[in-house]
């Protein structure tokens, strides 16, 4: 299966990619191209090799061995070559087909479960300059992709057998350019085995397009299948990796989603298995990232009305030092929820006069005050919490 497929029909043949720059008929020094020691590269990988003109080669497939890049045939700077930096970018995994124009399309292997298929997945580039008088070509290579890390430990007594969700596999990726853009469809992907721990803690990765998407995973066991949803949009950003806040315990008979929230660290290639234990019974209320009104119980959150984007509407309906009023609906339902407060900003382990009213959520009464404590304040959200740990509330400020 190839990796990457070409945007146009254009596609300069391998023989083509490596003659000598031209114009230029008499050669000078060789051309010696290295790469520093990574973890994501292994000897024999096959990496392509782009230089600037002069220089003009094109796509050079070149062999990983050692931290050195060794291409089909050698290569050469021109004899007369200025003194000039020179622009080097290599990427792997290598494939031969490629344009003039830069963009290429590259998808990951959707079924990911297996270790080859997992570690070709990952899309890696490298960008450099040379010259003639200071020849060293050294390439450090950097992910482009995400990766997901999820763990889970898994009481259920039944093997589980497959875990995947729907995301973007694709990116087009601008060699030139060294950018890389979301492209073509979802599809199912599945993740890989990566490791479990002595404790039996299981960490699945999968690699995928960086993107902005709602994750819905399914863990299917052989007694059935079991689900887990991020709280809200996750931003999966470019050369990023992600993992579960808290460890995930799948319990037999548990039939609605786990919920969900995801850490930011850098990629590494194996887990590190750093996680919070989870609470027993479910998720507290800062691992939810949705608008709304939960109820809180022992620490534990519920939703009782979680304002998705795209299906309901959250808005400021005034802001100053004097009042401050968020409001929350689904128009098609008719359901309702207003927040106001006296207070003028909040930051974390502050607390606030909080109006609440309602209208048409389950479980809510339609009218009541309280005063919460911020248990979390990040950019544009705010997690507070009431005092006596009744409700809980998460709004926009913003």
């Amino acid at each position: 299966m190839k990796r990457i497929t070409s945007l146009i029909a254009a596609v300069l043949v391998l023989a083509s990619c490596q003659q000598e720059p031209k114009g230029r008929t008499t050669r000078g020094e060789r051309l010696n191209l290295t790469a520093e020691e990574s973890e994501h590269i292994a000897s024999g990988d096959l990496i392509g090799v782009n230089m600037d003109y002069p220089l003009s080669y094109r796509n050079v497939r070149t062999s990983y061995s050692g931290g050195k890049l060794t291409p089909v045939n050698p290569l050469y700077w021109p004899k007369a070559m200025p003194d000039s930096a020179v622009a080097f970018r290599a990427y792997f995994p290598y494939d031969e087909r490629f344009n003039e124009g830069g963009k290429v399309v590259f998808s990951v292997y959707p079924d990911q479960r297996n270790d080859k298929d997992f570690r070709a997945s990952g899309l890696f580039v490298s960008e450099t300059r040379a010259s003639v008088s200071d020849p060293a070509v050294v390439f450090r290579f950097e992910p482009k992709m995400t990766k997901l890390v999820l763990y889970v430990r898994n009481d259920t007594g039944s093997e589980i057998n497959d875990v995947f969700f729907s995301a973007y596999p694709s990116v087009t990726f601008n060699m030139d350019r060294n950018t890389v853009k979301v492209s073509g469809d979802k599809a199912e992907l599945h993740a890989h085995l990566s490791a479990t721990s002595k404790d039996g803690v299981s960490a699945y990765e999968v690699i995928f397009a960086p993107q902005n998407t709602l994750l819905s995973i399914t863990l299917s066991t052989a007694g059935g299948d079991y689900s887990a949803v991020l709280g809200s949009v996750g931003q999966f950003a470019e050369g990023r990796q992600y993992s579960n806040s808290r460890l995930l315990v799948l319990e037999s008979g548990h039939s609605t989603p786990y919920p969900f929230t995801v850490s930011e660290q850098d990629w590494a290639t194996s887990p590190d298995f750093k996680y919070k234990e989870p609470l027993a019974g479910g998720a507290e209320l800062a691992e939810f990232t949705d608008p709304g009104i939960y109820k809180i119980a022992k620490g534990v959150a519920t939703p009782i009305k979680a304002f998705v984007g795209g299906l309901d509407q959250t808005a400021i309906v005034s802001r100053n030092s004097a009042l401050s009023e968020w409001r929350l609906q689904n128009p098609s339902t008719g359901e309702l929820l207003r927040i106001s407060t006296s207070a003028a900003a909040f930051t974390e382990e502050t607390s606030a006069d909080l109006s609440v009213r309602s209208y048409g959520i389950a479980g809510l009464e339609s009218e009541f005050t309280s005063k919460a404590t911020v248990v979390k304040a990040d950019g544009e959200m705010v997690w507070l919490v009431d005092e006596n740990e009744k409700y809980g509330y998460i709004i926009t400020v913003k």
